[in-house]
This record gives C-alpha cells, sequence and structure tokens, in this order.
C-alpha cells in the first residue's frame, strides 16, 4: 500500500527586501557611529588625564622646592628689556638674586670670575654661563624655560637635552660637573626641548601637537609657570600704579598665542588691586590644552589693562575656543569643563 505524505512543498523563504537592507544598514551605522564617538571621547579623556596627573607632579616638585628652599622659584617674567622699562627689569633682577640668598644661602654670585671679578646679577650670569657650557644665558629665560631650570637643574652637557640637576657644593649650586643633588622632577627626555635661538630648556606635555602639523617635540606649545608675587600674577616697578599682567608668548613656536595666568572672575576694575587670581600665594601651570593653542594668535593682550586680565568663571561662557580645552594646576580636566562647573 504506498503511503502520500501529507507535508506539502517547504515554502520558499522570503529575503530581505532592499529597504529592510537598508534600514539594517542605517542602524549599524548609527551604532558604529555611536561607538566611533564614545571611544573619540574616551581616548580625549584619557589623554587630559594623563596632563592632569602630569600638572599634579609638576606641582608637587615645586611644593618640595618650597619646602626645602624657602619659596617658590621665580619665573623670570619681567627680564625683557626690550619689553619693559630698565626699572622693571632690575627690579625683577634683584628679586631673583633676593630668592637665591634664601634658597642657597652659601652661594655668592660671580664665584666663577676672577678678572673682572662679577657681582650681583652679572655674576649669577656668569656662573650659569659656565656651568652649563657656555651655553644658558639667564638673560634668555622665560615662564616655560623657569619650570625646568628649577625643577631639572643645569644641562648634563653644552647643548645637551638632559638635565644633570644643580651641583651639590653649596658655593656654587649651578657649577658643571661633580657630585649632583636629586632632581625636584624627572623631566622625559623626548618631550624636553631646546630653543635653538636662546639655548634655553622647555617642557612639552603628551599628546599634544603642533597646531599647523608641524612634527617633531620643538614645534609644540610647552608648560608655562608663573609664580605669584604680593598675591598676584603683575610685575610691578617700585611704584605701585604701574603694572605688566604677566605673559609669554614663544616666538619660535608659531601661532600657539599667549599663554597668561588667570583670575577667578570677570576682571573689569579699574585697577589691578581688585583682580581676584587663582592661588594668588602659590602658582599657575598652563597647559596648552589638546589643540596646541594658548590663546587665539589674534587676540591682543594689553598687559598693563586690567580689563585684559583672562578670567575663569562657573557658569559664565567667558572662554575663547583655544582657552576651552587649556589645562592649568588650579582646575582638573580642561577650564572649559570647569567654567561649566563640571
Amino acid at each position: 500500500m504506498k503511503i502520500h505524505s501529507t507535508n506539502g512543498p517547504t515554502p520558499a523563504r522570503r529575503g530581505f527586501t532592499l529597504v529592510e537592507l537598508l534600514t539594517v544598514i542605517v542602524i549599524i551605522s548609527i551604532l558604529a557611529g555611536l561607538v566611533t564617538v564614545a571611544a573619540l571621547s574616551a581616548i580625549k579623556g584619557a589623554k587630559r588625564a594623563t596632563i592632569s596627573s602630569e600638572i599634579t607632579q609638576l606641582s608637587m616638585a615645586l611644593q618640595k622646592y618650597k619646602d626645602e628652599r624657602g619659596d617658590y622659584p621665580p619665573d623670570f617674567c619681567g627680564l625683557n628689556t626690550t619689553v619693559y622699562p630698565t626699572a622693571v627689569v632690575t627690579n625683577m633682577q634683584t628679586a631673583i638674586l633676593r630668592h637665591l640668598r634664601r634658597a642657597f644661602p652659601k652661594y655668592t654670585p660671580g664665584v666663577t670670575t676672577t678678572s673682572p671679578k662679577l657681582t650681583g646679577w652679572a655674576g649669577f650670569q656668569a656662573d650659569v654661563f659656565a656651568g652649563s657650557g657656555n651655553t644658558l644665558d639667564v638673560n634668555n629665560m622665560t615662564p616655560d624655560a623657569a619650570l625646568v631650570f628649577w625643577l631639572g637643574g643645569m644641562p648634563d652637557t653644552a647643548g645637551s637635552a638632559k638635565l644633570n640637576s644643580f651641583s651639590a657644593n653649596p658655593a656654587n649650586p649651578f657649577a658643571l660637573g661633580g657630585t649632583r643633588l636629586p632632581a625636584y622632577f624627572e623631566f622625559d627626555e623626548v618631550r624636553l626641548t631646546r630653543d635653538a635661538t636662546t639655548n634655553t630648556y622647555r617642557y612639552v606635555p603628551p599628546h599634544v601637537t603642533s597646531p599647523d602639523g608641524a612634527v617633531g617635540a620643538e614645534n609644540v606649545a610647552p608648560y608655562v609657570y608663573f609664580q605669584a608675587r604680593s598675591k598676584e600674577y603683575l610685575i610691578r616697578r617700585a611704584a605701585p600704579a604701574a603694572a605688566w599682567i604677566k605673559t609669554y608668548q614663544p616666538t619660535s613656536i608659531p601661532g600657539v598665542g599667549t599663554a597668561c595666568p588667570y583670575a577667578r572672575e570677570n576682571a573689569t576694575p579699574a585697577d589691578f588691586a581688585t583682580v581676584k587670581w587663582f592661588e594668588p600665594e602659590k602658582f599657575q601651570i598652563i597647559c596648552c590644552g589638546l589643540d596646541g593653542i594658548y590663546l587665539n594668535p589674534a587676540a591682543t593682550i594689553v598687559a598693563t589693562n586690567p580689563a585684559h586680565v583672562r578670567y575663569v568663571a562657573e557658569e559664565q561662557n567667558n572662554l575663547t575656543t583655544e582657552e576651552d580645552d587649556n589645562q592649568a594646576s588650579f582646575t582638573q580636566g580642561s577650564l572649559g569643563d570647569w567654567s561649566e562647573g563640571k
């Protein structure tokens, strides 16, 4: 007896329509985009965290210097004779010499000179010049170089990007060779660069590139150190009425703008006396942020005008695009995050 199957033919499986395929592709693209955005945001956050961590380490090194030497080191602002009057330059030189007497009490400037015997600022200049293998002139020091000089010490050899701290000889801490003191901070030599024009040394933050795409750490905006004096970040004459905002613009690195210290609120007073600075009794370390720019290069800062003090205020959208991702020793994350209360 023949048995017939009751099952009919298996129906053909329906394929995806073009609309369905396009829908799936769009959904996958959206998900991939979300993942990419999240990943990029996470990467950027990790880079900023690395910079914040290094700024914290630099701040701790400055604090250790102060604990051992009696004060925070000078930032060398106000030494440029083409910018500031002679009286201002002399005033800043005197302040640095006063720091040397406190930090290195057994050192007398000019110890390396004989005929003629130099003293004071000229003696300090000669001692550092001799101790660096006749390359480093303190008259060329700037706020970026100050951070490296005081925390890392003298260059190992003439023209070297390696630092060798200060000499253990209390009579001449800037001497070349001999037993060395421990450095206050171990700088990554890959990111330690020498300005070929001034022979000064600067330190660039990690993960930051040149705004114009130039390759090499020497083309990246460095960390900048500003020391507070008399609870302000100003350069003054002996007369309080004359004052300049401390600023720094690396002339050998185009397109990075000007670095400057920050106040806590909108600074539009008639004079500098009412400006409320961040860290008025310590210092500020400024980083250009991941965009490699401190401030729009086209921006003009009139250093004698209190209204030109840069400020970071909570819940006020006062920062420029370039400043928004700057980082500093008085914040966690970027200045933009701080101003938005994050």
